[in-house]
């Protein structure tokens, strides 16, 4: 295969093994080709890992859960003692943390797999597939729990899912490529260091492969894949394997959420450098790298701790009210329309306001449906194809930027990105049943407006400065709004969103314990309450 990822210099020309896990073989179609070729280059991270100092707090708690159910299963310690050792080491776990992890190793301890299914037991090496391809050695691996019986030459490969068990359908090549592993893989052991392949123990009989998942939040359990080493090596071939020569193939980069743990990320030409984004001044010790959007800053301005949870992706539960899902639904609704219509939008467009409407999960029926049908028709007063032609039209955008002072990635996704004329606009949409205005400035209300104002006023989005503006459409069941602010014409405004940025991102920059800050309004809606023993008003969720 020619690589069509530009391999840094110094590492050319040598044959160093590609590795590819499952998890990686379920990236999302839309991450970074840069980032995903540099993941299947194990030297690739050995050779040019950009440094930063480590965040005080562990970042992903499920490597916990694992750590104490290999103690459990291959050490034969009891669950207290496991736990208290795992929570013991370094870095520290949040208190919400520890209550995850202790949550889900039971639920995986008495997880639903049948009672009539084949007995196993668990399996302490790895299994490991390895071939050669263009004189290069490939190898095969899978993160997860494994448990096989040996006798009967059965192999059960079981993926951990944070939530409950097919409550997100998991990519098809992630499934293949598990299944191959469990079939084809052989013991292996991994190596002292990450760019050394691993070292195999021998192969042994496979006659049966199982692939399941398993619930962390409930102990639910849902088998993926089931059959024989032929028919997973089938699977593989079909779903997975084009999936992976693509991931390893590479291709130009395209920076988003995935450039946190890129490990070119200090050398990549893609990611736009925006030093003072967020107004936080740098410091003599550098900051550790972190990543944020204008929701997460938003979530930590309400309580520390529930901002850390999100980023630790714990389990929520009840996360989006029914006005959420309605702007949900509108959002889609529009997104849909007009991507398929690139173009004004018009009343046959839009559903009718007696008939259920929308994509699961935020399907509109009876009276919710009727007041986002209303919704959807205001819009066709502010659409912003009416106006006139508009040109690069995107929806829902990735994009980001590396505050250098602050040492964080900037993630941020407008609602609609377009040119005027040659001048860049950035729209949000909002939805509201109150007839009066929610709120004194939207630049305090929404700092998603904040941060666009601040990207176009030092130039970070191109296009020419007359014209360029951030609009807010506000969508009512009546009524319909459309505010504008354009930077280059209203340097009160860009002063105003600067200090926005920076009263939101300050105070979160500077913080490395999060510390629960409980109200009787933010406890009371809060996802990840359950997981919080200073919650108001008990755990929701438990």
């Amino acid at each position: 295969m020619t690589d069509s990822w530009p391999m840094p210099a110094g590492l050319k020309g040598n044959p160093w093994p590609l590795r590819i896990s499952a998890s990686l073989a379920g990236q999302a179609e839309g991450t970074c080709p840069a980032y995903t070729a540099v993941k299947t280059r194990p030297a690739v991270s050995t050779k040019v890992r950009p440094r930063h100092p480590r965040a005080r707090l562990e970042d992903f708690p499920l490597a916990r859960v694992q750590k104490v159910l290999d103690m459990i299963e291959f050490k034969g310690v009891s669950f207290e003692t496991a736990l208290q050792d795992v929570e013991r080491c370094a870095p520290p776990l949040h208190e919400m943390q520890r209550s995850f992890v202790r949550g889900a190793v039971r639920s995986y301890l008495g997880n639903e797999r049948p009672h009539d299914a084949p007995a196993v037991v668990p399996c302490g090496p790895e299994w490991a597939v390895r071939a050669t391809k263009d004189n290069r050695p490939w190898e095969f691996t899978s993160w997860g729990r494994r448990y096989h019986n040996p006798s009967a030459g059965l192999r059960e490969f079981r993926f951990l899912t944070l939530g409950r068990a097919g409550e997100r359908e998991r990519p098809e090549a992630q499934i293949a490529h598990a299944a191959h592993v469990a079939a084809s893989g052989e013991p292996a052991e991994r190596p002292e260091w990450n760019n050394l392949p691993y070292k195999l123990l021998g192969a042994e009989t496979v006659n049966w492969v199982r692939v399941a998942e398993v619930g962390l939040v409930d102990g639910s359990y849902k088998v993926l894949f089931e059959g024989t080493p032929e028919e997973a090596r089938a699977r593989f071939s079909e779903d997975a394997a084009p999936r992976i020569t693509s991931l390893v193939r590479g291709g130009r980069p395209r920076p988003g959420a995935s450039c946190l743990k890129c490990k070119l990320l200090t050398s990549c030409g893609a990611l736009a450098k925006a030093p003072g984004l967020l107004g936080v001044p740098a410091r003599r010790s550098p900051w550790p790298l972190r990543k944020v959007s204008m929701s997460d800053l938003r979530y930590y301005r309400d309580c520390p701790a529930m901002a850390f949870a999100y980023t630790s992706r714990l389990p929520r539960t009840g996360e989006y009210s029914l006005e959420a899902q309605l702007g949900k639904a509108v959002h889609l609704w529009l997104e849909t329309n007009h991507r398929l219509r690139a173009g004004e939008c018009n009343a046959y467009d839009m559903p009718m306001a007696h008939q259920s409407w929308g994509t699961a999960p935020n399907v509109m029926t009876g009276e919710w449906a009727g007041i986002g049908s209303q919704m959807l028709g205001r819009h066709l007063d502010v659409c912003p194809y009416n106006a006139g032609p508009i040109t690069d039209v995107s929806f829902e955008p990735e994009l980001a930027f590396h505050d250098t002072a602050a040492n964080v990635v900037v993630i941020a996704k407008p609602d609609v990105l377009f040119r005027d004329n040659g001048a860049v606009v950035w729209r949000e949409t909002k939805t509201t049943q109150r007839e009066d205005r929610y709120h004194d400035d939207p630049l305090d209300a929404h700092p998603q407006l904040a941060l666009a104002i601040v990207l176009l006023a030092d130039g970070h989005l191109g296009g020419e400065p007359t014209g360029a503006r951030v609009e807010l459409e506000t969508l009512r069941p009546g009524s319909a709004n459309l505010e504008c602010i354009e930077p280059f014409h209203e340097p009160e405004r860009v002063a105003k969103a600067r200090q926005v940025l920076h009263d939101l991102a300050e105070p979160w920059r500077s913080d490395e314990i999060f510390t629960a800050r409980p109200t009787g309004r933010v406890c009371g809606t809060c996802p990840v309450s359950q997981w919080c023993s200073s919650a108001i008003g008990g755990h929701r969720g438990r």
